[in-house]
């Protein structure tokens, strides 16, 4: 999001180039929580649990007392266990021109269009599965 924003004219390129495009939103994110009690466990798990933990206590503020919302890691999940996913086929561009849109992404779920699909776009994700996955990989590393 925060690119696509950055740079709206660089999106509309790769939109436009035919290149496969993945759309895992930050609804998705805000779906993918690790709680308080995940974080700890986190912490526990290893050196690179250990590391994690920092890194979220760092990006919070110092302060773990709610959840953390997963954007970036639902996008790594998606190259790793796309089946975590609900997904559907739907042409999507981006805004260039409008006064107050530009760099907004426009996906068009219901065809009301009538243009080609470019894009896969993540509708939802299993949050249970979600969670496991990304605990066991953190769990997974060597120190």
């Amino acid at each position: 999001k925060y690119k696509i924003d950055f740079d709206p004219e660089a999106a509309k390129i790769v939109f436009d180039s035919g290149v496969p495009i993945v759309m895992v939103g930050l609804d998705l994110g805000l779906k993918a929580l690790i709680l308080l009690e995940d974080s700890m466990k986190i912490k526990e798990m290893n050196k690179v649990g250990e590391m994690f933990y920092h890194l979220f206590k760092r990006y919070r503020g110092g302060s773990m007392q709610t959840e953390l919302t997963m954007y970036d890691s639902t996008a790594i999940a998606y190259l790793f266990r796309p089946d975590l996913f609900e997904v559907v086929d739907a042409f999507m561009d981006v805004e260039l021109n409008g006064r107050y849109t530009t760099g907004a992404t426009i996906v068009d779920l219901e065809g009301f269009l009538k243009k080609e699909t470019n894009a896969t776009v993540c509708l939802d994700i299993d949050q249970d599965a979600f969670k496991k996955w990304f605990l066991t990989s953190i769990e997974q590393c060597a120190d």
